[in-house]
């Protein structure tokens, strides 16, 4: 156990380090990564491999498909209107951090920031950092599928990537053409079916 968390606590060390630096564009998996993901034991489920490939995704998230339909001039539907979001590098700093608040029998732990995000809000911005007049079309709805954070915020505080910084990372990056799987995360469908 104290190995593990001595492991921990190097790896929030070297996320701290690295949340002041300006992003990059992480390279393609090497050699050794791909012996490494064989080598495991088990067959991951379809879930599981999306999973995988959203984390190596460089920009994966609502933020993403949203700047990326803003610079392609697509129309934004505002059905789903609402949304948590949060910065992948907090969030693997909260993953690692909940490694010592594990129960049986287990307890579900939502990680996202605490504010309920309006898409027409974040379209707008992020229009104004990138220069592009977002498009929408209908309205929003009462109700969004929405996560509570308040255990995961009481724990570990609010995560330490502010939106107004998401949102000039994902507008630079956008208007850069950085890396994207295409795999868009079809944060506008209510039905659950894409």
């Amino acid at each position: 156990m104290l190995h593990g968390l001595c492991l921990a606590a190097e790896l929030l060390r070297v996320q701290a380090a690295r949340a002041g630096l300006e992003g990059c564009e992480f390279p393609e998996d090497t050699t050794w990564q791909r012996e490494f993901e064989a080598a495991f034991p088990w067959d991951e489920t379809p879930d599981q491999l999306d999973a995988i490939a959203a984390v190596k995704a460089a920009m994966p998230g609502v933020l993403h498909d949203i700047a990326q339909k803003i610079n392609q001039g697509d129309v934004i539907n505002l059905a789903m209107g609402h949304f948590n979001c949060i910065w992948q590098g907090d969030a693997n700093e909260r993953i690692l951090r909940a490694l010592g608040h594990c129960t049986n029998p287990p307890q579900a732990l939502n990680i996202t920031a605490p504010d309920t995000l309006s898409v027409r809000d974040v379209a707008t911005h992020l229009g104004q950092l990138m220069g592009c007049e977002p498009k929408f079309t209908g309205e929003e709805a009462p109700t969004a599928w929405l996560n509570n954070p308040a255990r995961s915020i009481e724990l570990f505080d609010e995560p330490a990537t502010s939106m107004e910084t998401l949102l000039r990372w994902t507008a630079h990056w956008t208007l850069h053409e950085g890396r994207s799987l295409g795999k868009p995360t079809h944060f506008e469908v209510r039905d659950g079916k894409y």
